[in-house]
């Protein structure tokens, strides 16, 4: 399907309003106001701000002296400047919704996707706070690749126009190689966000549930995956390896109905008991799994399960008295999370116990000696 230089025109304007629109709230965030965390992608952002300059700063405005301005005029043919462009395409949007509520309605609503959640940019924002700005570098990466579909199409006279567009896109691009390249924290979103794909199964949420899922969705647990975060790339990597390997052993064995093997399933089901602190935590979720995996061909797996749990359970009890320790010997005031040092009376009190003034000498009273 070819693509005609209004289309092209329009996909740009809409994907640079998005980028710029990026750049903005990134700008603003008040996360990174306070310079609390670090965000060293500034140059990216300087070179978005150049975008609208080279993109439009190359159009002549000589029609302006024989029609008159365009945003009083009939907006006739092809539109390419700003105004005509943005009120065709929203009164467009608009008349589709009309015309699409006259005609047919939809009733039902889309079910809940937990993978949606889950997804590289929204996991990136869970890496300790260093992935905000990080999450931001991915989402104008993301706006650029569409200016590279409408600009890169045709090697033809409008990607010459554009030329500037394309050089700057380019910096762009490969400021971003340089972040992805130098920081992990893209390869940890990139394997869970891969590994989460496989654990909730095909069709996931359209197709019907198999064992696991239903016990992904009914206990909600994708909010304990995003702690995957925290875990250094090397921990992460032999259970993404492990995943991909059966999952495609399985579609070799299964003639690609992979989610029907036995192996997968089952794997499946230990690393989502691996990776979810909730079932090391709560007993009555336990519980609950169990009751799910019993009638089922995983219920001969419960006994191992619940040797699973018991394990994780004591490594997770182990490791949160080791973060409760490192807490209290590091506890600082509410207030630092606003960039204040708070006034302790307490450490103060420690300071001057420390800090024992030495007692001033007497001055000695000189005596003269008597004369013999």
């Amino acid at each position: 399907m070819s693509l005609s230089d209004e289309e092209r025109l329009r996909g740009m304007y809409y994907a640079i309003r998005n980028l710029t629109g990026v750049a903005k709230q990134w700008r603003s965030d008040h996360r990174l106001q306070r310079n609390r965390f670090e965000d060293d992608f500034t140059e990216v952002r300087d070179l978005i701000d150049k975008l609208w300059h080279a993109f439009l700063g190359g159009d002549t405005q000589g029609m302006l002296w024989f029609m008159g301005p365009d945003s009083v005029q009939t907006i006739k043919g092809e539109p390419q400047s700003p105004w005509a462009l943005a009120l065709t395409c929203t009164l467009e949007e608009k008349v589709k919704k009309v015309r699409g509520h006259r005609d047919w309605q939809y009733d039902g609503q889309d079910p809940f996707n937990a993978l949606d959640h889950l997804c590289i940019t929204s996991l990136l924002n869970h890496d300790d706070w260093k992935g905000v700005p990080a999450s931001y570098l991915l989402k104008a990466y993301q706006h650029t690749e569409t200016i590279m579909y409408y600009l890169r199409r045709y090697n033809d006279d409008f990607s010459d126009r554009y030329e500037k567009v394309s050089a700057l896109i380019s910096q762009i691009q490969g400021e971003c190689f340089r972040v992805f390249s130098e920081r992990d924290c893209f390869a940890k979103a990139y394997l869970i966000h891969e590994m989460m794909e496989i654990l909730y199964g095909g069709g996931y949420p359209y197709s019907d549930p198999d064992v696991v899922t239903s016990i992904l969705s009914s206990e909600v647990l994708h909010h304990d995956f995003t702690a995957l975060m925290k875990l250094p790339l090397e921990d992460l990597i032999p259970h993404h390896i492990e995943l991909v390997q059966t999952f495609e052993a399985a579609r070799k064995r299964t003639n690609n109905k992979e989610y029907d093997d036995y192996e997968l399933t089952r794997l499946r089901l230990f690393k989502v008991i691996e990776f979810s602190t909730k079932t090391h935590q709560y007993e009555h979720v336990r519980d609950k799994i169990v009751a799910t995996l019993e009638g089922t061909d995983l219920a001969k797996e419960i006994p191992k399960v619940k040797k699973a749990w018991k394990r994780l359970k004591k490594a997770w009890k182990k490791n949160k008295e080791a973060e409760n320790k490192r807490y209290d010997d590091n506890a600082g005031s509410p207030l630092d999370c606003y960039g204040f040092e708070a006034y302790s009376i307490e450490r103060e009190a420690e300071a001057e116990k420390k800090i024992v003034p030495k007692k001033a000498k007497k001055p000695r009273k000189k005596t003269k000696k008597k004369k013999k």
